[in-house]
């Protein structure tokens, strides 16, 4: 059994929840009374909790329980950009483009905890609505946001919150290597070039129907 398996099948999932709340709150709470930012941390670490056992349902296709838990880290933390990533993606999951798009457009750019900017995650939801785009076949918009995604990529704000956030183990250096999404960024927009130029070229979503070809497109 996998260390997520272990984690979130030990309970139902509401008693699993009330126990991790708790255990959060007390965390807390143990140097004394909490206050507005120490709310506001608490609910944003309830928040990280609930997009990661979300995502863990979704790979094992619970897909109600996943975006029931998506949209309750959206209830705590409403700019917690990977809840709204985790709904889009698992919609993207079941090929509901349409679906994920309309969550994608409207999903901020930045996870803030109270006033501060903790992650920017423009490039992130620039790409995905970039992937959506070209799949519907969509060539303008798939292109407009392969530059908009590419223009932040090495932005260097973004560089230092991501080291900051490596630093402080939020997430894995690995999470921020957007190497083989640049690169598929920049094909798309060679594919619109090719396209204006009349050449003989496949339809665009021909390998951009599942995340498994994601790799094919992008050594193609």
């Amino acid at each position: 059994m996998s260390f997520f398996s272990n984690l979130f099948s030990s309970h139902d999932p509401n008693t699993q929840r009330e126990i991790k709340f708790r255990e959060i709150e007390k965390e807390y709470g143990k140097y004394g009374a909490i206050e507005k930012e120490e709310k506001e941390m608490i609910g944003a670490t309830k928040a990280t909790w609930l997009t990661s056992r979300g995502s863990y349902y979704s790979r094992n296709g619970k897909h109600d329980q996943a975006i029931a838990d998506f949209n309750h880290a959206i209830q705590l933390n409403a700019s917690h950009v990977p809840a709204y990533m985790g709904i889009a993606e698992d919609f993207m999951e079941r090929k509901m483009y349409k679906e994920a798009l309309e969550i994608l457009l409207r999903t901020p750019y930045k996870s803030m905890s109270g006033d501060r900017e903790c992650v920017d995650f423009e490039f992130e939801v620039c790409f995905l609505i970039m992937f959506i785009y070209s799949t519907l076949e969509d060539v303008k918009n798939a292109v407009f946001y392969a530059n908009r995604a590419l223009s932040v990529a090495d932005n260097p704000k973004r560089r230092e919150q991501e080291q900051l956030t490596v630093e402080t183990h939020m997430l894995d250096e690995k999470a921020f290597d957007n190497s083989n999404n640049i690169n598929l960024c920049k094909k798309i927009i060679r594919f619109a070039e090719r396209e204006k130029k009349n050449e003989d070229i496949p339809p665009l979503n021909n390998e951009l129907t599942s995340c498994e070809n994601w790799d094919n497109l992008i050594s193609g």
